[in-house]
């Protein structure tokens, strides 16, 4: 199995680490629960893959970025300005994508398409992600976003 750089970046905490590609599958696929930070994505992030023992599947990330590409590419998810950049043979992103989850030995997997809402913008490299991140979070913090969750 592949694997690529995941970079995960909220509005006060930013992490990296090198992942499978079907890890980096998974998550952009929890980008559906609409999370705003790290570890709302970590939760959301539950549904697809089983958390070992009550530990964060962000446990052995490091602080800060890096986005030299490893293997199969590089990603960032930028949370606070809803960007998800990168590039990978092996990772599909877009407004309506699906992944195949089930056991890392391939026997009875499933697809699972998804679809995160219109709010995500997805880019093809960091240099697109890097012109447009400082104007979208602007935007997100000019208008509060409508969170339906304790209703």
């Amino acid at each position: 199995m592949k694997q690529l750089r995941l970079n995960i970046i909220d509005k006060k905490e930013t992490i990296h680490n090198e992942v499978s590609t079907r890890f980096a599958e998974s998550l952009l696929a929890s980008l559906t629960a609409e999370p705003e930070d790290i570890l709302e994505l970590a939760e959301a992030l539950a549904r697809f893959i089983q958390p070992i023992s009550g530990q964060s599947p962000f446990a052995e990330f490091k602080s800060g970025t890096c986005f030299e590409p490893y293997d199969d590419g590089v990603f960032v998810v930028d949370l606070a300005a809803r960007i998800v950049a990168g590039n990978s043979t092996e990772v599909e992103t877009g407004s309506e994508k699906g992944f195949h989850a089930g056991p890392y030995d391939g026997e009875e997997d499933a697809y699972l398409p998804y679809r995160p809402s219109d709010d995500w913008l997805f880019v093809s490299s960091i240099d697109e992600y890097n012109k447009l991140r400082e104007e979208r979070r602007q935007e997100r913090t000019e208008k509060a976003p409508f969170d339906a969750r304790p209703v």
